[in-house]
């Protein structure tokens, strides 16, 4: 979905039976099997009730959702389709609050959707457990390669981020390995996302007592 380009997107999820061939094509190949026992003995369901396919092997429903991270989900297809492309080709990251602005629906959907999505696209992903420190830092020029006026702005505005791009960066103690990624903000909801992301649900997480930690 990388290479899709905008138009080429908007084209193979304009409707929900266009995005639900995308998936399926994607998944199956064009020949459709059962997601329980493998088998391609299956009848089209022509009413889509309770689900769009039957296994006479397995004597199943099934849909191209079942087995994935949409499985138990009610949004349409077509914004799944894209929602994944958003993700995948938003080099600075995707959070919540700007997805749910794309699609026009409540941030709390837009969280748990984000959530399912880095779910699917980092499964070979191995998340940091243990101990692990988190921080953030702004990164951009030095001031001493700025002109006089330069720096007579940024010391008025009082920031040492002013100028400057955030960057969130997770170490874990055992190992000494490092995953940073650049965001756009710094928020309690960005920074509470990446955490979740990239580490298990027991690891014990260390932070300053900056309040977008909290909770």
């Amino acid at each position: 979905m990388k290479y899709l380009s905008l138009f080429e997107m908007q084209e193979t999820f304009s409707t929900e039976e266009k995005a639900k061939a995308w998936f399926e094509k994607n998944r199956w190949g064009g020949k459709v099997k059962c997601p329980y026992c493998g088998g391609v003995h299956i009848n089209e369901v022509k009413n889509g009730k309770p689900m769009d396919y039957w296994c006479r092997d397995g004597q199943k429903y099934f849909s191209v959702r079942t087995g994935t991270q949409m499985e138990r989900s009610r949004l349409p297809l077509k914004v799944w389709g894209i929602s994944i492309y958003l993700y995948l080709n938003n080099p600075k990251g995707l959070t919540s609050v700007l997805l749910s602005k794309y699609l026009t629906i409540r941030q709390g959907t837009t969280w748990h959707l984000l959530h399912r999505i880095r779910a699917m696209c980092s499964l070979d992903l191995q998340k940091f457990d243990g101990t692990v420190e988190v921080d953030e830092a702004y990164l951009g020029g030095q001031r001493a390669n700025m002109s006089k006026y330069r720096r007579m702005m940024l010391y008025h505005l009082g920031r040492g981020s002013a100028d400057k791009f955030p960057v969130v960066g997770a170490l874990h103690r055992e190992t000494n390995q490092v995953i940073a990624q650049v965001v756009e903000h710094t928020d309690k909801e960005t920074l509470h996302e990446l955490i979740h992301e990239h580490t298990t649900s027991d690891a014990a997480v260390y932070t300053d007592e900056a309040r977008c930690y909290h909770g």
